[in-house]
């Protein structure tokens, strides 16, 4: 993947300090909760619900995998 996003061409991104980043992570993860409806949720089984928390995970993790490398 490139470094050109045209989202963000012309601008360069603000550094975020730690307590931000923390921030924008667990305003995402509410983010992410609240588009599932609690009534969908409530009728899952334990097991479809697990099932689609490893589908998100898998789907943030090949976001993620770009800025992360996995050597560590």
């Amino acid at each position: 993947m490139t470094d050109h996003d045209p989202r963000t061409e012309g601008h360069e991104p603000a550094p975020l300090t730690q307590d931000e980043f923390d921030n924008l992570v667990d305003d995402a993860t509410h983010a992410v909760n609240n588009l599932i409806p609690d009534h969908l949720l409530d009728e899952m089984s334990d097991r479809r619900r697990s099932s689609l928390l490893i589908e998100i995970n898998d789907a943030l993790t090949a976001i993620l995998r770009e800025y992360f490398p996995s050597d560590r």
